[in-house]
């Protein structure tokens, strides 16, 4: 970030004021467009319907890995490594969401 000769504080000063703008462009956009957008109040219940909390988003994407997996955890084909955990890890989660194998 520097080269010895105090320029990494003017390259740190000189990101930090565009930075700042931008994301409060950002914002202030966001908002701008939000308020000139023709969005109905049943499109907006029906998006909000659609959402889903983080732990029901990991319980999906955990069961379609597992199916894609025929429920295998482990090994180089298994669903722990497909979705970048350990084996105990994933068994931790599945535990914690209720995902229990069928029979």
């Amino acid at each position: 970030m520097t080269d010895g000769n105090g320029n990494g504080r003017r390259l740190v000063g000189s990101l930090a004021g565009p930075a700042f703008t931008v994301i409060a462009g950002l914002a202030a956009g966001a908002v701008g467009v939000w308020a000139q957008s023709e969005v109905t109040q049943s499109e907006i219940a029906d998006h909000d319907r659609r959402i889903q909390t983080l732990e029901q988003t990991e319980r999906a994407h955990i069961l379609a890995t597992l199916e894609k997996t025929r429920w295998k955890l482990s090994g180089p084909s298994g669903a722990a490594v497909r979705l970048g955990l350990n084996r105990s890890t994933l068994q931790s989660r599945m535990k914690k969401l209720g995902i229990l194998r069928p029979i």
